[in-house]
Formats: structure tokens, sequence, C-alpha cells
């Protein structure tokens, strides 16, 4: 039995708690993330009515085989999804589907504001993303997978890196689902040194905040994925990996001075609270930040 919920009157209004029959088991917290939202579900068997989403979607299967029936660009289309499947549906795409079986997925929502300013490279009325059903890429499994173990691990993804993440994504998508793809140029060059310093400057000046990728990207004036490359050709680490090894060694040498508490040491250095603080921080010491400073006072 399909179980059934009111008919929208307006599907350009449609958002997801108001389609599916139940709330996703896990979700990020939209206002944490900035252009992407990341999901896993677990919904019964369900006709969801003509809609359309103000994001991209890009869903990926983890349960077991289920039949699904769509209706997408007014071409019905009826197989069998299994793990590791995914779909792509662009933003404000009508669209019809109805599956048998438990569906069980990771929904990834992308805003296409993001898509337009990660390569900066195209009008947002030039993007049109293609709609694909049941396909296979190990990429956006990949990511998919990276960022629902952050989403389970209590949140304590950093902003940063779900950017990050958000970038890599929506270059992706206009390289291999785009009706027509950018250039989007390999580049082999690194930051001009006056430029490198000038970021490294502004993340050690501003650990304390919850930093965006976009934030700074726009310190050196380059788009997110251009700034991302270049970063790590001149760091050898990403933005995400950077910032929190700056983080890690501003709380060393604040515990080590032996003046403030623990938690205030964890807000200075921009850790979003004391659980995730000692989390990193033995990751990258060894030892718990306590610890650490019974062990520099000796």
């Amino acid at each position: 039995m399909f179980e059934d919920k009111p008919k929208t009157s307006d599907p350009l209004k449609t958002v997801v708690a108001d389609i599916l029959p139940n709330q996703p088991i896990l979700a990020s917290q939209p206002q944490a993330w900035k252009g992407i939202i990341v999901e896993h579900h677990s919904q019964p068997p369900f006709e969801i009515p003509e809609h359309c989403l103000p994001q991209h979607l890009i869903a990926i299967q983890t349960g077991p085989p289920i039949q699904v029936e769509n209706v997408v660009n007014g071409r019905f289309q009826s197989g069998y999804s299994v793990s590791a499947d995914l779909s792509i549906l662009p933003a404000y795409l009508l669209n019809w589907e109805r599956w048998y079986g438990k569906a069980e997925y990771i929904a990834i929502r992308l805003e296409p504001e993001l898509v337009v300013q990660a390569t900066r490279s195209l009008e947002p009325n030039h993007i049109e993303i293609i709609p694909h059903l049941r396909i296979r890429d190990p990429l956006l499994q990949q990511i998919g997978l990276a960022l629902l173990r952050e989403v389970k691990a209590e949140g304590t993804i950093s902003r940063l890196y779900a950017e990050s993440m958000a970038t890599t994504l929506a270059v992706h998508l206009l390289k291999h689902y785009s009706a027509s793809p950018p250039t989007i140029k390999n580049y082999t060059n690194a930051l001009p040194p006056s430029k490198l310093r000038e970021v490294i400057e502004y993340i050690n000046e501003n650990l304390s905040q919850d930093l965006s990728l976009a934030e700074l990207a726009a310190v050196v004036n380059l788009s997110p994925n251009y700034f991302v490359t270049l970063f790590k050709r001149s760091t050898g680490l990403s933005p995400h990996q950077y910032v929190i090894h700056c983080r890690v060694e501003r709380a060393k040498a604040l515990l080590a001075e032996n003046k403030l508490p623990i938690i205030e040491v964890c807000d200075r250095v921009g850790f979003q609270n004391p659980s995730h603080f000692t989390a990193v921080f033995r990751r990258f010491m060894g030892t718990t930040p306590k610890a650490y400073r019974e062990e520099t006072r000796n």
C-alpha cells in the first residue's frame, strides 16, 4: 500500500517536508552550511505528485533494490534502483515519482547560486543541468557517503569543509551533467606569494570565526574552485585542512600559557564545541587538550 499525502496546489512552491511521508533520519543544518543540504532518508512505498524543488538534487541509493517509476520532462521511465545508483534532477524541473518498497537514500541538495559561483565561468541563465536517472558515478557516491559520515558525527563538520565538498560537486555537475559544459582549466600554477600571505594572514586573524570557502576565495578575488586548487598547490593542504592545522597550533600555544579555561581556548580557535575540539586535538596530538596542558606544566 502507498502512503498518501495531500497534493500540493503549486508544485513550484514544493519543499521536501510537503511531499514525503517521513522526515529525514539525519539532516545537516541549513543555516550552518551555505548552499548545500545533506539528508539521509528512509521512506515507505510512496507516490510523489508532480513537483519540483528549488535546488539541484543528487539522490544516492543506499538500501536494497526497489522498483522506481518516474516521469521527467514528460517521459515515463521505469526500472530497478540498487545500492550505489544515483539520480540527478536539476532545480525547478517538474517531475513525478513512485517507488515500490522501502527507499533508503542520501539526498544532497545544491543551491543553483552555489553552482554559478563555483567557477564564475557562466551566467545563471546559461546553466542547464541534464536530468539523469539510476546511473553510477563513483565520485558523487564517495562525496555523498563522506558528507553523511560527517552529519552522523554529531554535526561537527565545519562550514569550510562542507562548502569545499559542495564546490567539488558543483564543478563535477557542470563538467559532466550540463548541456553546455564550461571550460574549466586544470591549473598547474600556485598562488602568487603576496596572495598566499594575504589569505594566510586573514585565516590567522579570523580563526575564531566560522570561516567559509567563499569568504577566503574573495580575499584574493578568485572563484571557490580556482582558490581551492591554487591554495592546495601552494601549501600542500586543502583550505579546510590548513585552517584545522592553524587552529590546533593556536590552541597548543594558548594551552601552554595556562591562562585561559579550556572552553575559552576552544572558542578562541574556532571549534564548534568542546567535544569537537577534543576529538580534533587528539587526532593531531595523540592526547587531549587537558592532558597536553598538564604535560606542558612539567
